[in-house]
């Protein structure tokens, strides 16, 4: 029981701060061109999620990272002002990228590093505006341009985004703050969770 607790608490914990920064970087980085944002935020979810993954030493918690960081996204659904679309987007991006990783980091496991971060980007880049075409009914603004424009987005983004993930993978014992000293931090989880929530509904208020 005690080792589920922990468990639960490591999720909130990288789930709350991921949200946390789709509230703030994520937000500003959606004044970007359609797409860009993307191209920067995945990196920073993978690292969340893959960090939740090396603290508990259990794949799942991959994906409900991304669960916690989707509810969040979705807690905009309580404000009587905001579309459905604007809340549900964002959130099955996030889900799209937990199973893209849940699969990528196995593969990473496996000892198929190199090429692995580069898929894992090609794969989300790709699937998430088929998902938004076939069952959500929608078209991004990056669905809107040419072809030529759409395939070299698409080249660009695995690049940016595959080079970030091997960068941190190849540094991860520095950059990994947290893995050890969360462990027993619940209350810690709980406020992160709480601010994420605060900036995520401040900023549908505001702005």
């Amino acid at each position: 029981m005690e080792d589920r607790k922990n468990i639960f608490m490591v999720v909130l914990f990288y789930g709350g701060l991921w949200g946390i920064l789709e509230a703030t970087l994520g937000f500003a980085l959606h004044f970007l061109p359609p797409g860009f944002a993307g191209m920067f935020m995945f990196p920073i979810g993978f690292y969340f999620m893959y960090n939740a993954y090396r603290t508990t030493d259990q794949h799942s918690t991959i994906f409900y990272t991304a669960l916690v960081a989707a509810a969040l996204k979705l807690s905009n659904l309580i404000l009587p002002f905001n579309t459905v679309m604007s809340a549900v987007n964002p959130a099955v991006s996030i889900i799209l990228e937990g199973l893209v990783v849940l699969v990528g980091v196995r593969a990473i496991v496996m000892g198929k590093k190199l090429a692995t971060p580069y898929l894992m980007s090609l794969s989300w880049t790709v699937l998430f505006p088929v998902f938004q075409a076939l069952f959500l009914n929608q078209a991004n603004g990056l669905q809107q341009e040419s072809l030529l424009t759409v395939i070299g987005f698409i080249v660009l983004t695995t690049i940016v985004s595959g080079s970030i993930i091997t960068t941190y993978l190849k540094k991860q014992d520095i950059a990994s703050l947290f893995t050890i000293k969360i462990k027993q931090r619940n209350l810690l989880a709980s406020l992160v969770v709480i601010v994420a929530l605060i900036f995520e509904l401040g900023n549908s208020i505001l702005f």
